[in-house]
């Protein structure tokens, strides 16, 4: 229990030691002004804009519950609609939890069968490693097309990294199956591995499906970020803009943050990433504040909404009252 305790407390500590560095950033470097007089200026195809972010929302959010669909389908068969509550619910105990443990706790609680909810550590942990590989594949390719328009890499050399990248990246993925089949025959501490993992899932078509899935889920608020520039930049984005924005995503993607003050944060690295190509500060900080909003905080409130329509907030307090799972 004390080891538990120093690890959380160890963890809360980065994570406000990081909000409070990324605060002072952005309080030296954040212009009001700028912000308020981008207001004023005509918005570049508001109606065309402002569309397609939404649809992008939506898909978005359908993609994640398709996602998730997929992977409880490797231990129950669950329909669409069922994976988009499931995940409403987790949005919602994430964002007000440390740690992510309220999406692990929700998708544990979720289950339909009791003895398959040890699994669902698994199934969370395989909607998360393709997430990351996405960003680092994605990423990887954007970053040889970034430096070589940057100047800093010559174009065949700016190919070679990118090609590398991804061709490191998925090697790794892909053969990420023989770690897990040495990790099913270990045991950590009292807990036997075997026990919380499937056995030869999932499978090669599978972790393909998982990849592309996580891809078009980075790409959607990729595009979401650029949108809410592009709409106060009626002169259009450079080319070097756009590959950014996979690279700013990554690096913020691996930071600890807590999810209700996750903006400041990536407010603080979108300025730091763009600051050689981009010098409209405020207007980073208005995307990041508008990615966060929609795609995090909007989420968050439906899913309260379905948790107070199902009546499940008085099944989650009775189950972890009687200590199931802690983290809430």
């Amino acid at each position: 229990m004390g080891k538990k305790w120093v690890q959380r407390t160890i963890s809360l500590v980065v994570k406000v030691a990081l909000l409070a560095v990324a605060l002072v950033f952005l309080f030296k470097r954040f212009d009001l002004e700028a912000l308020l007089q981008a207001f004023q200026k005509p918005l570049y195809h508001p109606w065309l804009i402002g569309t397609s972010f939404v649809v992008l929302w939506v898909i978005n959010i359908y993609i994640d519950a398709l996602f998730w669909t997929r992977v409880h389908s490797m231990l129950e068969n669950v329909q669409v609609i069922r994976g988009l509550k499931i995940n409403l619910i987790c949005y919602t105990l994430s964002f007000i939890t440390p740690a992510n443990s309220g999406e692990w706790a929700g998708r544990y609680v979720m289950m339909s069968e009791q003895q398959n909810r040890k699994k669902s550590f698994f199934l969370n942990f395989w909607m998360h490693l393709p997430r990351l590989f996405s960003k680092l594949l994605i990423a990887g390719m954007a970053s040889g097309a970034l430096l070589y328009l940057m100047g800093l890499l010559a174009a065949d050399r700016a190919f070679f990294l990118s090609l590398g990248f991804t061709i490191v990246i998925m090697t790794i993925y892909l053969l990420f199956k023989r770690l897990q089949r040495w990790l099913h025959l270990r045991n950590i501490g009292r807990f036997k591995l075997e026990n919380y993992m499937l056995k030869g899932r999932p499978g090669m078509r599978e972790k393909l499906l998982f990849l592309w899935l996580a891809i078009g889920k980075f790409l959607t608020y990729n595009l979401q970020f650029a949108l809410v520039i592009l709409l106060f930049s009626p002169e259009g984005l450079p080319a070097v803009f756009w590959f950014a924005v996979p690279v700013y995503y990554l690096i913020s993607s691996l930071l600890p943050s807590i999810a209700i003050a996750d903006f400041v944060l990536k407010s603080a690295i979108a300025v730091w990433v763009f600051q050689p190509i981009w010098n409209n500060e405020a207007l980073l900080v208005l995307a990041s504040l508008t990615i966060w909003f929609f795609n995090v905080v909007i989420p968050s409130f439906i899913g309260l909404y379905v948790i107070m329509k199902t009546n499940l907030f008085r099944s989650f307090k009775k189950k972890f009252s009687r200590g199931i799972l802690s983290g809430l």
